[in-house]
């Protein structure tokens, strides 16, 4: 196997196809069970919670951008001064 090309392959605890940057990475030559080629879950204990789901209202960072319940969030409160 001297020429083979081999990748790293991360954990993805909650099946959606994005791996924990947190979690050790594999060396393989074929994708393990479990595992993807990416680390860019931020919660991989929720499947809900990826780079590809629409953020919400809820007090997550449902898209893994670093911004929890940002400006572009699904179903936000309007709020309105009660003087």
């Amino acid at each position: 196997d001297e020429d083979v090309t081999t990748r790293d392959w991360y954990a993805d605890v909650d099946r959606d196809g994005y791996g924990n940057p947190n979690a050790s990475a594999v060396n393989a030559c074929a994708q393990p069970t479990g595992r993807v080629a990416n680390n860019e879950d931020c919660d991989d204990s929720r499947s809900s919670v990826n780079p590809a789901a629409d953020e919400r209202c809820n007090g997550l960072d449902d898209n893994c951008d670093g911004d929890v319940d940002g400006d572009d969030a699904i179903n936000p409160t309007t709020w309105f001064e009660d003087a």
